[in-house]
């Protein structure tokens, strides 16, 4: 749904058309995240990621393909946000992980849990994404409680329940990370 504030009006609503590929295939959207570019990306419940241009009106589809490594990681979609250096990061749940966003090759960097490397992402049922004052981004998830990327290591350090680091969390299901404001 497109709203005008200043009239308070709805003047567009999306609606899924299975025949017209310019048009949003899911009406199921999970989360939401506006470019600082005025372009607007959707996730939804089972057809990946809308790519919306308000501008035209058409979307971009981008979906998992179990075959391609540089497709989205997840058709389920559970959270979408943009970082201070214009990155789209996802979050994928039930086995999704993390897919960032190559503009210039128009696909994905999948960023998964490996049992075998302590440095990767700590659960792959990634819900909630942030990214702090001082750039650290940072995944929480169901149940690998919270992570942070260090992308000059391309590594994960860890906060989980029982690890006794100073900040750490409380119970390993993080679905929401804040600022604190003071």
């Amino acid at each position: 749904v497109k709203f005008d504030p200043d009239n308070d009006k709805i003047v567009r609503v999306y609606r899924f058309d299975k025949g017209d590929p310019g048009k949003a295939l899911n009406n199921y959207v999970t989360f939401t995240c506006q470019e600082r570019s005025g372009k607007l990306w959707a996730g939804t419940t089972e057809r990946g990621i809308h790519y919306l241009d308000p501008a035209t009106g058409q979307f971009d589809t981008y979906s998992h393909h179990p075959d391609d490594p540089s497709s989205l990681c997840s058709n389920l979609v559970a959270h979408v946000m943009e970082t201070d250096r214009g990155e789209i990061w996802i979050g994928g749940h039930m086995d999704g992980g993390i897919s960032i966003f190559d503009r210039e090759k128009n696909n994905f960097k999948r960023l998964k849990h490996d049992p075998n490397d302590p440095s990767s992402l700590n659960s792959n049922d990634t819900i909630a994404l942030f990214q702090g004052r001082s750039g650290i981004t940072w995944a929480g998830a169901t149940t690998g409680g919270a992570s942070y990327y260090v992308p000059q290591k391309e590594e994960f350090l860890h906060l989980l329940d029982g690890n006794d680091l100073p900040g750490g969390v409380t119970c390993n299901d993080v679905r929401s990370i804040l600022a604190d404001l003071k």
